[in-house]
């Protein structure tokens, strides 16, 4: 099999910034809870690695579970928000995505300390997507295209895989399962029939497109509604060969 993942997105404008923590020892940083947010209390299993997120149940409660959960029901529909939806203070899954992106930047962007990296980003005097930008050093293009492989790639196994296209301090997938009955939700779609959706600026829809051994080439083709190409300001396309 040759199986392919594409990932969609259109260009950003404008992001919420909360305070994310770390799964490993490399950060203390904690975000903070909405009062408004709902109780997610899981219970951390009976035996635990030192580093997992869940070693510690009061602390994973307190700081970890809701992110996790939050980022999970992002990862459920990605092409519905995004980590720079303005409604990310009404809604939770553009918080979790923001939590997520904050914490792919801080493990690739950061000199080795992501403490300093999100002190810097509370201490502004910027804010948004130009206080992230301006801390990372980079595009916020950059950030996001790697953000939104890793969502699908990270500890997928994927051999000869970059190391900007994971959480490098983190295993997502693992975490996020944890949080949510075991699996990890990010929604990919397969390509054949007809599939009309839309995308989100700063965020994306994904496909894994696969053929079998020695078959013929397939063509993948995105169009608009017209039935034309698709085609848009600060439109990209992704492609990872993950086999």
């Amino acid at each position: 099999m040759q199986p392919r993942s594409c990932a969609r997105r259109s260009k950003a404008s404008t992001s919420r910034v909360p305070r994310p923590r770390s799964r490993c020892s490399s950060c203390t940083h904690s975000c903070c809870n909405s009062q408004h947010s709902p109780q997610v209390r899981p219970t951390a299993p009976p035996t635990t690695a030192p580093d997992d997120v869940r070693a510690n149940a009061d602390d994973y409660n307190a700081y970890f579970a809701q992110n996790l959960a939050r980022f999970a029901s992002y990862l459920a529909r990605p092409d519905t928000t995004s980590p720079i939806s303005s409604t990310a203070d009404k809604q939770l899954p553009p918080r979790g995505a923001a939590w997520a992106l904050l914490r792919y930047a801080a493990d690739q962007f950061s000199p080795g300390n992501a403490r300093t990296f999100f002190r810097g980003l509370v201490a502004g005097p910027t804010s948004s997507v130009t206080n992230l930008v301006q801390r990372a050093g980079v595009p916020f293009d950059q950030i996001l295209a790697g953000w939104m492989i890793a969502n699908y790639s990270d500890n997928l196994g994927i051999a000869g895989l970059d190391a900007r296209y994971s959480y490098t301090s983190w295993n997502m997938r693992d975490a996020v399962a944890g949080a949510s009955g075991g699996t990890y939700p990010l929604r990919v779609n397969t390509p054949g029939a007809p599939f009309a959706t839309t995308a989100q600026s700063g965020s994306g829809v994904y496909f894994l497109a696969q053929r079998a051994a020695g078959a013929p080439a397939a063509t993948f083709r995105m169009l608009a509604p017209s039935g034309g190409n698709v085609g848009f300001a600060g439109a990209r396309v992704y492609v990872v060969r993950v086999n």
